[in-house]
C-alpha cells in the first residue's frame, strides 16, 4: 500500500533566490507595498510573474523597519479577536476536505504561474511545533489578521501558484486558539502542513542562534529568515538538519517490533530511531542503533521512505531490516533510553491497541506510515 507522509507531500515554489532581496516583515507590518515583494519575486524567482495588474512600484516606498527590529505600532483600525489575537476576516485557506493539495509548481518550460494582486497568504506559528487555524480549520490567514507588536519574525516561504506565502512567528503569549501541528491531519492540506513545520522549525532555529559559534558575537535575521549573519565575523550560518534513521525491524515471520522510550507516555510505542554520526552511512547507523537500542542484529536492511521533521531540525530516514538468521530474536533492552520493547505479529498489534495496551505513533510521523504499511491498511485508531 502506499505511504501516507504528509511533511513529504507538499507543492510550493520556494524561490530561494528572492530570498536575500525580500522583507517579508516590512510587507506583514504595512511599511512595503507588498507589489515591491511581488516585483522581486518575478525577478528572482523562475517560473514566476507579477501580474501585470499589481501596477508598477518603482516609487513605493520599500524601506522598512531593520530585520528582527522591535515592531512599532499598528495604526490598522481593526481591532484582534479576545480569544486568539486574530483580526476579523482572517482566513486565507483551503476548507477541510478541499483539493487544495494536489496544487502543482509551474516549470520554466510551463507558462509562468502570476501572482495576483493583494495574493499573499500568512502562516501563524507559536512555540513547540503550535499554530494558529483560520476559521474553517486551515492554515492560511491573510496580511493584517495579527497587529504588528505581536510579530517576532517573518520568514519568507516562497510561491503557491499564484499565491505569496509567508510564515510568522508570533511572540510567546498563552496558547488559546492554538493547535498541535504534531497531532493535526485531514484539515490541512499536505502543502500548508509541510510549510508550518518548515516555519517551526525555521523559528525553533532563530530561537537558538542568537549568538555566532565561531566568534561568540551576535548573530542577525538575514535573507528573508533563510540566514542567521554574525555581526562579528561576517559568518553566515544556515538553518541545520540533522539526519537520522528509523527502522521497521522484522523477523522471519514478518512480526514487527515496537519500543517504549522512557521519556515517553506509558503506553506510547514506536520504532527504533536515533540519530546519524559522524562518518556513519544510514545503514550503518541502522545496525547500531538496533543493537544498542533493543540488542538485536540486523540485516536486508532496506530504504523506505524520508519524511523532514523540524521539531526541531530532523531528517527521518525511514528503513526495514530483518533480524540476522540464526540470530536471537528477543529484545534486549539498554534500559535507559528504551525500557520495553517486543514483536507483534498484525492481529496481536490490532488486539494490544484495541485494550489499550500500545498507542501507535503520531498521525503525520514517518513512523505511523511505516506500521501502516506493514499493516496493510488503517490502524484500529483510524477505523
Amino acid at each position: 500500500m502506499s505511504m501516507l507522509l504528509p511533511l513529504s507531500s507538499g507543492h510550493w515554489n520556494p524561490c530561494t533566490y528572492a530570498r536575500p532581496f525580500v522583507q517579508p516583515r516590512a510587507v506583514v507590518e504595512g511599511t512595503q507595498d507588498p507589489r515591491v515583494m511581488y516585483d522581486i519575486i518575478a525577478e528572482h524567482c523562475a517560473g514566476v510573474q507579477a501580474d501585470s495588474a499589481t501596477g508598477p512600484s518603482a516609487d513605493v516606498n520599500s524601506a522598512g523597519p531593520r530585520s528582527d527590529s522591535t515592531a512599532g505600532p499598528n495604526t490598522r483600525a481593526s481591532q484582534p479577536d479576545s480569544t486568539t489575537g486574530l483580526k476579523p476576516d482572517s482566513t486565507a485557506g483551503p476548507k477541510p476536505g478541499s483539493t487544495a493539495g494536489t496544487r502543482t509548481v509551474a516549470s520554466q518550460s510551463d507558462s509562468a504561474a502570476r501572482i495576483k494582486p493583494d495574493s499573499t497568504a500568512v502562516f501563524l506559528v507559536g512555540e513547540r511545533h503550535r499554530y494558529i487555524p483560520n476559521s474553517d480549520g486551515g492554515a492560511r490567514h491573510q496580511l493584517g489578521c495579527i497587529e504588528n507588536h505581536q510579530v517576532k519574525r517573518v520568514f519568507f516561504l516562497g510561491v503557491d501558484e499564484s499565491t505569496v506565502l509567508l510564515g510568522i512567528q508570533i511572540h510567546p503569549n498563552d496558547m488559546e486558539g492554538y493547535a498541535d501541528l504534531r497531532r493535526t491531519v485531514h484539515v490541512v492540506d499536505p502543502t500548508d502542513m509541510q510549510l508550518l513545520a518548515t516555519c517551526a522549525g525555521l523559528a525553533s532555529w532563530h530561537d537558538n542562534g542568537a549568538f555566532c559559534a565561531r566568534c561568540g558575537a551576535r548573530t542577525e535575521y538575514s535573507a528573508g529568515g533563510w540566514e542567521r549573519r554574525c555581526l562579528g565575523c561576517a559568518r553566515i550560518e544556515y538553518p541545520r538538519t540533522d539526519p537520522s534513521v528509523i527502522v521497521a525491524i522484522h523477523d522471519d515471520e514478518d512480526r514487527l517490533l515496537v519500543a517504549h522510550n522512557a521519556m515517553w507516555r506509558p503506553h506510547y510505542a514506536s520504532l527504533v530511531a536515533g540519530f546519524m554520526e559522524m562518518g556513519e552511512a544510514p545503514e550503518q547507523t541502522v545496525q547500531r542503533e538496533t543493537l544498542e537500542e533493543v540488542g538485536l542484529h540486523v540485516d536486508r536492511i532496506e530504504y523506505v521512505a524520508s519524511q523532514a521533521w523540524p521539531f526541531p531540525r530532523s531528517l527521518m530516514l525511514g528503513y526495514r531490516a530483518r533480524v540476522v538468521d540464526g540470530a536471537s530474536v528477543e529484545p534486549v533492552v539498554d534500559g535507559v533510553e528504551i525500557d520495553w520493547a517486543r514483536f507483534y505479529t498484525r492481529a496481536e498489534y490490532a488486539d494490544a491497541m484495541r485494550a489499550g495496551e500500545v498507542e501507535a505513533p503520531g498521525p503525520i510521523s514517518i513512523a505511523r506510515a511505516m506500521v501502516r504499511q506493514w499493516f496493510g491498511g488503517p490502524l484500529p485508531d483510524e477505523q
